[in-house]
């Protein structure tokens, strides 16, 4: 399961974007294991030498300079899963955002929303959610930002 998040956080990271302030409850929540990079986390990503890296990951990281948070919720207890899923369909509730995936497949889900700016060329937020519920595990993904849809 964990490397399913990082890989799905890391092919994730250059095009998406979320808001924060509904989600702070789960930080400081036992059973929940909790992770916020803010902008000041990728900025000095960015002024490393990017001499050493390759051009793909230059590109994430320049692309990632554009986000203004990201956090990561998980958990494997059934209640905390299920918080974190409550949260999620409270925040969707909420706003308005479009729904780019939902996948289902024996007991295990993805879904992906995403709100655009009033321009339609930005993604300003992103929020992506894995659920298994055989083995009770959830994760939430969420960011916040301005990532363009035309960047060549």
């Amino acid at each position: 399961m964990k490397k399913i998040i990082i890989v799905l956080l890391l092919a994730v990271l250059p095009t998406v974007a979320f808001a924060q302030k509904a989600f702070r409850k789960l930080r400081h929540t036992d059973g929940i294991a909790a992770i916020n990079v803010s902008n000041g986390g990728y900025n000095a990503l960015n002024d490393k030498d990017k001499v050493a890296l390759g051009s793909v990951a230059r590109d994430y990281l320049s692309s990632a300079s554009h986000l203004d948070n990201l956090n990561v919720f998980i958990s494997s207890e059934k209640k905390h899963a299920r918080t974190i899923k409550r949260a999620m369909l409270d925040y969707l509730g909420e706003k308005q955002m479009e729904e780019l995936i939902n996948f289902e497949q024996d007991g295990s889900g993805i879904s992906i929303y995403m709100k655009k700016d009033t321009s339609g060329s930005d993604i300003t937020e992103m929020l992506l959610f894995v659920e298994n519920r055989q083995k009770n595990e959830s994760v939430l993904i969420s960011f916040t930002g301005t990532l363009g849809l035309n960047k060549k």
